[in-house]
């Protein structure tokens, strides 16, 4: 192996090490801003205030409870939910889509070898982007087993 390739393989890995690091900080962050969120909206619904303000290092924010609404077809009634929003004319509501997990595996097993693109059938091929993106895989390398003394 070269030394320019071990270089490269030692700035990556040290790199990675510190993107992982920083994500892990950021989960924790997370969590502690999920935590500060729900004792500030336990505290907005004690009280008759609807905003406040409060200084900070970039000057002032506002901040105020919002409520969201996500709603979601039950599985088990997803078609006929779709039949009665169209009865109901709520056609723009119902998409048809091509799930895209489905369809990287189903591109994939186009595939004569992976140093090719794949072979999609017309009219398809004209109708699909491929994009191919290539990265580094990081794993724990195997341990080297110590070797058993005898006594």
């Amino acid at each position: 192996m070269s030394d320019a390739l071990i270089e490269a393989g030692s700035a990556f890995l040290a790199a990675y090490n510190h993107v992982k690091d920083l994500e892990r900080k950021l989960k924790d962050a997370k969590k502690e801003l999920d935590k500060e969120e729900e004792i500030l909206l336990d505290q907005f619904a004690q009280s008759d205030a609807q905003t406040i303000v409060i200084a900070d290092g970039d000057g002032a924010k506002t901040l105020s409870p919002t409520r969201d609404l996500m709603p979601t077809i039950k599985s088990e009634h997803k078609e006929d939910a779709i039949l009665v929003f169209k009865a109901n004319g709520l056609d723009d509501l119902v998409v048809e889509t091509v799930q895209p997990g489905r369809l990287k595996s189903w591109v994939k097993e186009q595939e004569v070898n992976e140093q090719d693109m794949p072979i999609i059938p017309e009219p398809l091929d004209e109708m699909i982007n491929i994009f191919e993106k290539f990265s580094i895989s990081c794993r724990n390398a195997p341990r080297k087993k110590k070797p058993k003394t005898q006594e």
